[in-house]
């Protein structure tokens, strides 16, 4: 039996997440939890990032949006992982899940390394008297924060 207090072997958590037992819902909780708090870092990360760019009379439009879109996007997986459950089991459905997570990391990853090639190619840094503009310490203290 898996327990968190006892320890956690690697073949006992593999199977949990492939082919969860009753005896293994203390690991599939903690699986769970790591995942919303997980989430819930994104969705407060965000909803920030949403606050700092956005014009103030865009915030709340844009806000609606996005509370629908997370409302869709969990009414469809859950649709969608009932119906993958039912039909080929639970071990299909989590693998099915974990291939589309990884295909929509790798996609953010890659558009991430395209942005920053082209950022420098567009914007190569300065030379100034030998030092890269900006990189250089600042004898009076610490550089200053951009907003």
């Amino acid at each position: 039996m898996a327990s968190l207090a006892g320890p956690l072997h690697l073949e006992k958590g593999g199977c949990a997440l492939i082919g969860p037992e009753v005896t293994d819902i203390a690991l599939l909780c903690a699986v769970g939890f790591i995942a919303n708090a997980a989430t819930t870092f994104q969705d407060v990360a965000v909803d920030g990032l949403a606050v700092d760019i956005m014009q103030e009379e865009e915030r709340a439009r844009t806000s609606g949006m996005m509370f629908g879109g997370q409302m869709i996007g969990m009414s469809a997986a859950t649709a969608l992982t009932g119906a993958a459950i039912a039909a080929y089991g639970p071990a299909a459905a989590y693998l099915v899940w974990a291939l589309l997570i990884g295909l929509v990391t790798l996609f953010v990853v890659a558009n991430l390394v395209v942005i920053s090639i082209m950022l420098t190619v567009r914007f190569p840094a300065r030379q100034i008297d030998g030092e890269v503009a900006g990189m250089s310490p600042r004898p009076d203290g610490p550089m200053p924060v951009l907003n």
